[in-house]
């Protein structure tokens, strides 16, 4: 028997002794490949939705204590709830004694499950570009606009344009993390770090948030909490960011407060609140995908369900659990437990520096076919003094970059005559080749998912800036793609900038 998120509440001794062990409380997909986690979703969901039930799937089971590989089949059929709405699924599974008819299954399988996966990689690359691309002018040019003299009124409605862009691009973000965590495909790229210094950003928006709604922000870490820890700092913030965004939109006054104490080595991460609170019904279903307290059409709160979700398989990734308790109208609490290995000393990588002088004398090359994009460049360098020079695909910009010195290159990604990953591997071989000095290149593109970043990293880019941009992100995004190409140590200001940690040999990505 399993619920609807495929989470196993009773099983007999049969299947225990399949998968060497008991199963219960954990994801179906937990005892399969990364394969048969997308096929037996692809196949489940499409068929369950169409008939109500899945006859004869052959997958491999995957056993816990020696990773031996069971070959199975499955019927599967699904109940509704009293509202009709999906609830348990009702699962039986059976060694795949015929062995050659499975066998001759699993390929099929395989393939069906990669091709599904291919297409579904392609499908969010394409959205998120597309939905990049045109949020980029509008984020970007009311940033500009925000650096200009305006009416206080002028000022309110550009921060108003500016906050719902921003929601927009973390819905996007939001749903590239939900879909990598159903594929088994988020990563984890641990490295020493200080937490203390990493959690300055979110620690800071979060007190800003909180001002800005006249709640008190309290922020505590225990004396005997070690933050030196070797874990992936980027998705610890993520986590946080969701959970003190959720308590802020759910306190209307009062405080909210984030503690960070130490357990038996483990860090244990407390958001707490006196805002709306949630009864134990809801509390059991918090953390499923889509899922809110309120859905009704008169809710007084946005959001897309998915911030928890996402938190959940984070913490889980990282070894952890997380856990919510509430009562209505009594606040709620989110306690976090990672057990981080501890981490050696790192200098600190930011020195907080005006962004505006370091590109003040620069002679910079746009590389963008994007006339929106173009403009919106253009708006924010105009304060900083800078010479820029704009041109709409990579074989003009491999041109221009021949025909002058250029202090820095933004090479869009996704163009017409030649690809911005192209164009930057012609300027790095013929670097190479003539003896000429290195271009410190960026990245500029709406191409944002992680495998889009590690490819600009690779052709030979220093950063990788994602659309949409703010003043603040491209800004530091220049000044580090020179300091990482220069060696000269200088650092941007920290503003919007996101590590992306791992061993790119110092480079840092920045957005998303």
């Amino acid at each position: 028997m399993l619920d609807a998120d495929l989470r196993i509440e009773s099983a007999n001794a049969y299947f225990h002794a399949l998968v060497g062990g008991t199963g219960i409380g954990r994801r179906f997909h937990d005892h399969l490949s990364v394969a048969g986690r997308i096929y037996l979703q692809t196949r489940l969901q499409q068929e369950l939705a169409l008939s109500g039930r899945v006859e004869e799937l052959a997958l491999d089971l995957i056993r816990a204590d020696d990773r031996v590989r069971v070959p199975v089949m499955l019927n599967a059929t699904q109940d509704l709830d009293d509202q009709g709405r999906p609830g348990v699924i009702r699962m039986a599974v059976w060694r795949a004694v015929a062995r050659r008819a499975y066998e001759a299954e699993v390929p099929r399988a395989r393939l069906a499950a990669q091709a599904a996966a291919a297409a579904k990689q392609d499908f969010l690359a394409n959205i998120s570009h597309e939905i990049r691309t045109p949020l980029n002018g509008v984020i970007g040019i009311a940033g500009a606009l925000r650096m200009t003299a305006l009416a206080p009124e002028q000022l309110a409605m550009v921060d108003m344009i500016v906050s719902s862009g921003a929601i927009l691009e973390r819905l996007v973000s939001d749903v590239l993390d939900l879909s990598k965590a159903q594929a088994g495909a988020l990563t984890l790229e641990l490295r020493d770090v200080d937490l203390r210094v990493e959690l300055d950003g979110v620690v800071e928006t979060a007190r800003l948030a909180a001002a800005g709604k006249g709640l008190v922000f309290n922020y505590e870490v225990a004396p005997d909490a070690r933050l030196l820890r070797n874990c992936d700092s980027v998705r610890i913030r993520q986590v946080l960011g969701n959970l003190l965004s959720n308590a802020i939109k759910f306190t209307a006054e009062g405080a909210v407060t984030l503690t960070i104490q130490e357990d038996d080595d483990a860090l244990v991460f407390i958001v707490e609140d006196q805002g709306i609170g949630f009864d134990e019904t809801v509390g059991d279903t918090l953390f499923q995908r889509f899922h809110q307290a309120d859905t009704s059409i008169t809710r007084r709160y946005g959001g897309s369900g998915l911030g928890l979700s996402i938190c959940k398989s984070l913490v889980e990734q990282m070894g952890g659990d997380i856990r919510g308790r509430s009562r209505p109208g009594e606040g709620s609490l989110f306690r976090v437990r990672l057990p981080l290995a501890p981490g050696a000393a790192a200098p600190a990588d930011r020195v907080r520096t005006d962004g505006d002088d370091l590109l003040a004398p620069l002679r910079i090359l746009l590389v963008e076919d994007n006339p929106t994009n173009q403009k919106v460049v253009e708006l924010i360098l105009a304060a900083s003094g800078v010479d820029l020079a704009i041109v709409d695909d990579g074989q003009m910009g491999v041109e221009a970059w021949r025909a002058n010195a250029w202090d820095l290159i933004l090479m869009d990604m996704q163009m017409p005559v030649m690809d911005g990953l192209t164009a930057v591997r012609r300027i790095r071989e013929e670097e190479s080749a003539t003896g000429r000095p290195r271009t410190p290149i960026a990245m500029l593109s709406a191409n944002a998912m992680p495998h889009h970043r590690q490819e600009g990293i690779d052709a030979g880019a220093d950063v990788h800036i994602a659309k949409p941009i703010t003043p603040g992100l491209l800004l530091a995004g220049i000044a580090d793609a020179i300091a990482n190409a220069s060696g000269s140590g200088v650092q941007p200001a920290p503003t919007s900038v996101t590590d992306a940690g791992g061993d790119n040999q110092g480079k840092r990505d920045f957005g998303h």
